[in-house]
């Protein structure tokens, strides 16, 4: 997906709406009015106005049935706003160099012990697939999960490693982090800091794939 600096989204700059539904998008479980207005930084009468136009654009939607904690979570749309990118198009040439490199990163993750998570499949969409000479960014959707080897024990093994890496100095700022990081470590170097790489943020259903898409790896089919 991609954005321009000029437009304007749910009544705040694009660049603003992208940053704020970002830090919303890392609550996988959901989160509640309270967390977005720590996030925008305003009273909770304007917090609730930014919150209705999130959804009125449907960036973000209710939780069904909702708890204490989590009474929103953000869509697709919000998702893909999420990852989307504000930069100038790239060479064709310059997207496939970044495109062989994501892929080289699929196979490294998936073959080391290092990561506890495995990519499982990698689904392409968007201006990539086309034959234009210059393209926005390149849309992935992926689907990760645990490693096999790990998951009779996956609480106990994840525990020491966290114990591991806060012992040569990690930190983790929030509970959320310290119990996601074995995938968002796996999303985030898949990511590998690239502004061409457009990574969503959930595999959605099948049915909720844009049309055009192709599946490019698949690790029950290797």
């Amino acid at each position: 997906m991609k954005i321009n600096s000029t437009d304007t989204i749910a009544n705040f700059p694009a660049l603003k709406a992208r940053k704020i539904i970002r830090g919303l998008s890392r609550n996988h479980e959901g989160f509640n009015i309270s967390t977005l207005r720590s996030v925008i930084g305003t009273t909770k009468k304007v917090t609730q106005s930014h919150l209705n136009s999130f959804i009125s654009e449907g960036y973000i939607e209710a939780i069904d049935p909702p708890s204490k904690d989590r009474t929103h979570i953000t869509t697709i749309k919000g998702n893909s706003l999420a990852q989307a990118t504000a930069s100038k198009k790239v060479k064709r040439s310059t997207a496939n160099k970044h495109y062989e490199e994501f892929m080289e990163r699929v196979n490294e993750i998936n073959s080391s012990d290092k990561y506890l998570f495995q990519v499982s499949e990698v689904i392409l969409f968007g201006s990539y697939l086309t034959d234009a000479p210059t393209v926005s960014d390149i849309d992935l959707y992926i689907r990760v999960e645990r490693k096999p080897k790990f998951s009779d024990n996956f609480s106990s093994i994840r525990e020491q490693r966290t114990l591991e890496m806060e012992r040569d100095g990690r930190q983790f700022r929030t509970f959320s982090e310290l119990i996601y990081w074995p995938e968002t470590d796996v999303r985030k170097y898949l990511k590998n800091g690239s502004r061409v790489i457009s990574i969503q943020a959930c595999m959605p259903d099948p049915d909720d794939i844009p049309e055009g898409n192709k599946t490019v790896f698949n690790i029950h089919s290797h």
